[in-house]
């Protein structure tokens, strides 16, 4: 996904909140690299930024804990992860 994307994504979604005197985006700019610096998201080069491996298998587990969305065991086995 592009940087300009995340920080548009997480704006309109209400993550970033408005602070006196600084720009929503550089705020969200400033979570990307917190993010990036904690391994959590990988730059992937060209202004582009993709989530970790791991970081996405866990969402598709929490996913299937959290929400029945289809049949997940074959999505997994399609996607080839290994988990419970």
């Amino acid at each position: 996904m592009e940087k300009t994307d995340f920080v548009r994504l997480w704006v309109a979604e209400g993550f970033i909140l408005k602070e006196e005197g600084v720009e929503m985006e550089d705020t969200s700019e400033n979570c990307l690299q917190t993010l990036v610096g904690r391994s959590l998201i990988q730059d992937a080069g060209n202004e582009r930024y993709t989530l970790h491996d791991f970081v996405h298998d866990f969402a598709l587990y929490m996913r299937e804990k959290e929400y029945f969305i289809g049949d997940t065991k074959k999505t997994r086995e399609a996607e080839g992860i290994n988990m419970p």
